[in-house]
């Protein structure tokens, strides 16, 4: 796909990965519509692509509510005529483990990190659909879903995991539509997230939980964190390449290949029960 002239939509655009990708479609030569719940954490993004040459508009978007993500459609649809790129990046977390965790909690993360991209696709892919052309699908997954749970976040890697899932089987829906689908797998990214996170937290869920070394995972940084710019130019080379899986750190090879060879290993219980 050629992406001069072209429009990207980018959820949570505001700060983080969205800002680096925003301004990674600028450089490419298109608009970018900058969703954020935060409007002027949006606006300053739209600023910035301004700056580079290119048109921008800025949404104030909640992604976990269907008629947000509803609107932020058809505004982009009617000032851009159509969207070529869509960035479904929004994204919350948190810190506690599971057992603590409590159904709101549980209801808040996935509003928002599953919810949020299942409303930015039903929002967006039938107009892509009817629009006709190539178009594609970025979808923000993360990294510690593949790496055997190394990370102690229990309830974010629970909303990640089911966007890998959800992501790998549209992208084999969407394929005969000519629309393509990548997975973003974001590790060392240095973003704000947890700081975003406690600032957009709904009051009624109280404070944030604090962060506590976790003896069961393995969560210490070992290299420094990629600037989301660099983020941003790595996921550009992907969707050129309309690549699958879309890996953000390279250091994470080893930890994917323990994970897929226990889960292969597990095989030979099978095999071996079989003949009993």
């Amino acid at each position: 796909m050629d992406f001069a002239g072209r429009t990207a939509v980018v959820t949570g655009g505001g700060s983080g990965i969205g800002r680096g990708l925003a301004l990674t479609w600028a450089a490419e030569g298109m608009n970018v519509v900058v969703a954020d719940l935060r409007t002027e954490a949006a606006e300053a993004v739209a600023d910035e692509v301004r700056a580079m040459g290119r048109e921008a508009e800025a949404v104030a978007c909640d992604v976990a509510a269907q008629p947000s993500v509803e609107e932020l459609a058809a505004r982009a649809y009617e000032r851009f005529g159509s969207v070529e790129l869509l960035c479904n990046n929004a994204g919350v977390g948190t810190y506690g483990a599971v057992l603590d965790a409590t159904p709101a909690d549980w209801d808040w993360i996935l509003s928002v990190n599953l919810y949020g991209i299942v409303h930015g696709v039903g929002a967006f892919v039938p107009r892509m659909r009817a629009q006709g052309g190539p178009a594609h699908v970025l979808n923000t997954g993360s990294a510690a879903t593949i790496t055997a749970g190394n990370f102690g976040n229990g309830l974010y890697l629970a909303s990640k995991a089911a966007v890998s899932a959800l992501t790998e089987r549209l992208r084999k829906e969407l394929r005969p539509d000519g629309i393509g689908v990548s997975l973003l797998l974001a590790s060392r990214v240095a973003t704000a997230i947890h700081q975003t996170s406690a600032q957009n937290r709904p009051a009624e869920l109280g404070p944030m939980p604090e962060h506590r070394p976790d003896p069961v995972s393995n969560d210490a940084p070992t290299l420094a964190a990629l600037d989301p710019l660099e983020v941003g130019r790595i996921a550009r080379d992907g969707v050129k390449a309309n690549r699958a899986f879309i890996h953000t750190d390279r250091a994470l090879r080893a930890g994917v290949l323990e994970r897929n060879a226990d889960i292969v290993e597990a095989f030979a219980f099978v095999e071996a029960a079989s003949r009993e």
